[in-house]
């Protein structure tokens, strides 16, 4: 429960400055420092650090291959919608 609402105090506060600074580019930096944030965090508070390590790796990878399934979706059907309509 204490990682969980340290998680948010750290993200929140991260995103909103990078985004402000850097745009796009901070959105995706501040997730990335909050994802290793966790990490440390669990590391530290779990008695068995390697598999809490073991099972973030999972759950991101995871993550990521969904991300990546639905970017490659959305893609293909912008450019089928974008031929048909005539758009070079």
């Amino acid at each position: 429960m204490f990682s969980s609402a340290l998680a948010p105090a750290f993200h929140i506060p991260i995103n909103i400055f990078l985004a402000k600074a850097k745009g796009l580019e901070g959105v995706s930096v501040a997730i990335w420092i909050s994802d290793l944030i966790a990490t440390i965090l669990l590391v530290l508070r779990l008695p068995n650090a390697k598999r809490a390590v073991g099972a973030i790796a999972i759950v991101l990878n995871f993550d990521y291959l969904l991300y990546s399934v639905m970017l490659s979706l959305s893609t293909c059907a912008s450019t089928r919608i974008f031929n048909e309509i005539g758009v070079n």
